[in-house]
């Protein structure tokens, strides 16, 4: 079986992507959140990985929409 990341956890079947936000972006963005926890919406282990890049990499650039 892979290796699931660490910012990925499955509850009841369903993927969830849960990412410590980078001190740096919190102080950029003035974050009081300390974690984003999303539902990736799909019980696929493969698919749940695919769609945590796009998050991991919309938190590192500036999309503060990811914020809220």
């Amino acid at each position: 079986m892979p290796t699931v990341p660490s910012y990925l956890m499955s509850r009841n079947g369903i993927w969830y992507f849960n990412y410590r936000i980078p001190s740096a972006v919190r102080k950029r963005h003035n974050l009081k959140k300390i974690f984003i926890r999303r539902s990736l919406r799909t019980t696929n282990m493969r698919e749940a990985v695919l769609l945590s890049r796009d998050f991991i990499s919309m938190v590192m650039g500036d999309e503060p929409c990811l914020f809220n």
